[in-house]
């Protein structure tokens, strides 16, 4: 299979495969057509005389100084490379490569198609750079950014204004937060398993499984851990030692199911981040402009990855208790 980016509907699931079990990538050509599109209006503002950050001035406290050197861009990438500490699990940079040109196929940057074709390219030979853990990460991914720009770019020259479109966006922290949320989706499913161990281990009064629970408290990770519950235990003809369960045994559907509806929100968030425009500034091809803007900020990522580890936590302390 390939996956086909359009910059609209990357799935975390193709973000597993491609990051781990090296699934090759291709650019839509609306994808394509639409990069050129946002290139062009840049074009135009660049002959025009206008002003557009980090396309015509400076970045940072030089936002109002006007861009004079030729080879501006690369040095703004190489004065980003300031990353340490060592080096993140190829599937993580594997999906940030793929986070990126992504985003560059939405065709919101300034960026050429020319650059979403290497980056693609090189993901699919699996010759991508090594990427530092350590820097700048989280509120664009600068340092992180600048490694994977500086190593796959090899010998093609950037054009002005495309250095701040491949660092300043967020790839790396989406990327690896997609992979830990499937792991972590992944560990749920293993908590029931070992939850209805523990109730045949113990031999659990079944009445915490019985379903008038999810009627009278209805939440839907409720529900559905129960259902997976008695799925996972029927059969067995175990009879209860106790008329009530120590409090880890007799929680069990709640503490798991918490997590089941943490995690909910979190896919949906994340579902919007594989797919946002998170980089400043912002082309808007239909209105032939370019605007400032804060898209980089990571606050409704980060407030998800938040949610889960502290849905995650009571469930296995529990499960630690049993």
């Amino acid at each position: 299979m390939t996956v086909t980016l359009t910059g609209t509907d990357l799935q975390l699931e193709e973000v597993v495969r491609v990051a781990r079990a090296l699934e090759p990538v291709e650019l839509a050509p609306r994808a394509l057509e639409r990069m050129a599109a946002a290139r062009h209006v840049a074009e135009q503002v660049l002959e025009s005389g206008g002003t557009a950050y980090g396309l015509t001035t400076g970045l940072g406290i030089r936002r109002d100084s006007a861009i004079d050197a030729p080879d501006h861009d690369r040095l703004v990438l190489r004065q980003h490379l300031m990353g340490h500490g060592p080096a993140a699990p190829r599937d993580v940079v594997r999906a940030q490569a793929l986070r990126l040109a992504n985003a560059l196929a939405q065709g919101t940057t300034v960026a050429r198609p020319a650059l979403a074709e290497r980056l693609v390219a090189v993901l699919n030979a699996d010759e991508l750079p090594d990427v530092r853990v350590r820097g700048s990460i989280g509120q664009s991914d600068l340092a992180a950014m600048a490694d994977l720009a500086d190593g796959f770019l090899g010998d093609l020259e950037l054009v002005q204004g495309e250095a701040i479109a491949l660092l300043n966006q967020s790839s790396f922290s989406t990327g690896w937060g997609a992979l830990a949320v499937h792991d972590a989706v992944g560990l749920l499913d293993a908590l029931d398993v070992a939850g209805a161990l523990d109730l045949e281990a113990l031999g659990a009064n079944r009445t915490l499984l019985d379903p008038a629970i999810a009627n009278a408290r209805p939440y839907p990770g409720v529900r559905t851990t129960l259902e997976r519950l008695g799925a996972l235990v029927a059969g067995s003809e175990g009879l209860p030692r106790a008329l009530q369960d120590p409090l880890s045994f007799r929680t069990l559907p709640q503490m798991n199911g918490a997590a089941r509806d943490a995690f909910r929100f979190v896919t949906e968030q994340l579902a919007v981040e594989l797919n946002a425009a998170q980089a400043n500034p912002l082309v808007v091809v239909e209105e032939g402009v370019v605007i400032s803007v804060g898209n980089f900020e990571m606050v409704p990522l980060a407030t998800a990855l938040d949610l889960a580890r502290l849905a995650l936590a009571p469930a296995l302390t529990s499960a630690c208790e049993r």
